[in-house]
């Protein structure tokens, strides 16, 4: 796992986000706002009384309002370019993992950091080793080797000896001091080289958004055309004219009618003027003062209502009523006798004039007519 897989393999994901998030923007946006106190999810995710929250429709995607309605919106067919633009990425993304036997881009990073940790080790032990032992190869090691164990079986020089030693105790300080400078090397230029490798991933995060950023300008320019193609449709350049000039027109009219009422009111009488304002207060006042004691009514008569509500006045009426109405049903019975009774009378009546004129007058004017 080396560096340049690591890069080709950030590389790829990075054009699977682009892809992703091309396919994001040209989906349906839904932005939702709660406005009650009724909790209200999209996706899953809790929507927040008060604040906006946009959702892209790039799968179903499930609005729930709690115990009002469940909702699932559907994405529409996007275009084909980006499916397969999508899938492509995803395709090279997929058959480099299994390359590389990764399954994520943290753990290739990782085994690349292991094999840099590795080559410096390395390369910091053969630097070592080339300091102390020099640039000799094996064949002059091994004749130092055979001169050094021939100089072992002489008589030894006491003073050579000794300065062979403070010779090589130099050289060890020396070798040390070397390779202290060149640990502190490596750890620096490890410590830059995660520098540039954070810097990479926030270029590359940054050039993920300004992606996504221009795909969406793209895709917001392109409805702003449609609309503008729309509108124009719609109204006409003629159409738009008219309707400046007329709105010209009536701002003319509205310009006039203001300069003659300001007109107006600067040849009024002033004083004129004062008085009805101070009339206006005062009504204004009086009336106030009025709605105030009306309120004050109104809340001692409610007050009232309710007291007598709570002395069971309403008992009171509905049994006044109960009463009334059963006097009603009786005067309406004793009404329904007395057009009976007097039914009866009239017809009494009838017959007995009946009687009186076919039987007591004829019998009246015999006998008249006889004592005459």
């Amino acid at each position: 796992m080396t560096a340049k897989d690591v890069e080709k393999l950030g590389g790829l994901f990075t054009e699977l986000r682009i892809a992703q998030n091309a396919k994001t923007a040209a989906a349906a946006q839904i932005v939702a706002r709660r406005l009650g106190d009724t909790a209200v999810s999209i996706d899953g995710t809790d929507v927040p009384k008060g604040s906006a929250e946009e959702f892209a429709v790039t799968s179903d995607l499930q609005i729930l309002v709690d115990s009002v309605v469940d909702i699932t919106v559907r994405p529409g067919q996007s275009p084909a370019e980006l499916d397969r633009a999508l899938d492509s990425a995803q395709t090279f993304l997929d058959a480099e993992l299994d390359r590389l036997g990764v399954t994520s881009l943290e753990q290739a990073r990782e085994r690349s950091e292991v094999r840099t940790d590795a080559e410096a080790v390395l390369a910091e032990a053969s630097s070592t080793l080339r300091v102390l032992i020099g640039d000799d190869d094996r064949d002059g090691l091994d004749s130092a080797l055979t001169r050094a164990e021939h100089l072992a079986g002489d008589t030894p020089d006491t003073s050579g000896t000794a300065a062979s030693i403070d010779d090589l105790e130099a050289r060890v300080e020396s070798t040390s001091a070397a390779v202290d400078d060149a640990t502190a090397q490596v750890e620096t230029a490890r410590t830059a080289l995660e520098r540039i490798r954070t810097d990479r991933d926030d270029a590359r995060v940054a050039a993920v958004r300004a992606q996504s950023t221009r795909e969406q300008a793209a895709t917001t320019l392109q409805n702003l055309r449609t609309r503008l193609s729309a509108d124009r449709e719609a109204n006409s350049d003629e159409s738009l004219d008219e309707a400046l000039t007329t709105a010209r027109a009536t701002l003319t009219q509205l310009e006039d009618e203001a300069a003659a009422a300001r007109s107006e009111y600067e040849a009024a009488d002033p004083e004129t003027l004062e008085m009805r304002l101070q009339n206006a207060l005062q009504l204004v006042d009086s009336k106030q003062k009025q709605q105030e004691k009306d309120r004050q009514e109104v809340d001692q008569l409610s007050a009232l209502i309710d007291d007598r509500a709570a002395e069971g006045i309403y008992d009171k009426l509905k049994a006044a009523e109960q009463n009334v109405e059963s006097i009603r049903s009786k005067l309406a019975r004793m009404q329904r006798q007395a057009d009976a009774i007097r039914l009866l009378r009239d017809t009494v009546l009838a017959h007995k004039e009946e009687a009186q004129r076919r039987y007591v007058a004829p019998f009246k004017e015999r006998s008249r007519s006889w004592g005459e």
